[in-house]
């Protein structure tokens, strides 16, 4: 155990290495400190869809509010991963260290990590204060593109900065329902104009997917970002069915929904 700015952290490389205290640390600690652990690992899940991860070696982090990530060494997205609020328990089996973590939040899924050997565990904390936004349109783009889930719950970025006849559409978003959110970022109150462009955004990709014919009930769905927005503006947007989020509220929630910011 070494300290680092007054924390405890608790390292565990390969030469100590105990997978029967590493779950004891795990069920103990777990609940105060992010747990990072790097080993050779399979990977099952079951849930929505299912999958299995062959033998390789991972990095798989568990925070305190009960999120699950699993990383390999390429693309910013996690392999595997479970949503805040999730349960996680480990347990020694066959001499080899087992994590399964079950989340309810979009039905019952369960993702089961077992461990062949790890070469390093860490427990620490970490900090929990969250964005500063800056203000400028890039950094609230930058944060949009970085917690997609902020629009909606399973958000994926699939464009950016996408080129229309009336100019860059900011951001482009699917959720897991085939749901595409058109997103147009304005680092100042919104007025009639920010309406009038994220309407032709919406048309043009509304009229992409038709020729190409790939509507099967998934709604496009207009998005203004903006710090603040007219009463007319606010008006006009409620009357075609598009949604406004404050771009101020991303510092004090960590993980909202766009429909909590509509107006």
């Amino acid at each position: 155990m070494v300290s680092s700015g007054g924390e405890e952290i608790i390292v565990l490389d390969s030469q100590s290495v105990d997978i029967n205290r590493i779950s004891d640390l795990f069920h103990r600690n777990s609940k105060i400190y992010t747990a990072i652990i790097i080993g050779e690992c399979e990977i099952h899940y079951q849930g929505r869809a299912s999958s299995i991860a062959p033998l390789g070696t991972r990095i798989v982090i568990y925070k305190p509010d009960g999120s699950l990530l699993v990383h390999e060494g390429k693309d910013r997205d996690p392999l595997n991963w479970q949503p805040p609020g999730s349960l996680c328990i480990s347990d020694v089996k066959n001499n080899s260290l087992e994590i399964r973590c079950r989340s309810t939040r979009y039905g019952y899924e369960i993702v089961t990590i077992r461990f062949r050997k790890i070469l390093s565990a860490i427990w620490c904390k970490l900090s929990t204060k969250g964005l500063e936004i800056r203000g400028t349109e890039r950094d609230i783009v930058e944060v949009i593109s970085s917690n997609p889930e902020i629009i909606a719950s399973g958000a994926k970025i699939i464009g950016r900065e996408v080129e229309t006849p009336n100019g860059k559409i900011d951001l482009i978003l699917r959720d897991d329902a085939g749901n595409i959110y058109v997103v147009e970022v304005k680092n100042e109150k919104a007025g009639i104009g920010a309406i009038n462009q994220l309407d032709r955004y919406v048309k043009h990709i509304e009229s992409i997917y038709r020729k190409a014919k790939q509507a099967s009930g998934e709604k496009i769905v207009g998005v203004l970002v903006s710090n603040g927005i007219s009463k007319r503006a606010r008006e006009l947007i409620i009357d075609k069915g598009y949604l406004h989020i404050d771009a101020g509220s991303f510092k004090s929630s960590k993980y909202p929904t766009l429909t909590k910011y509509i107006k």
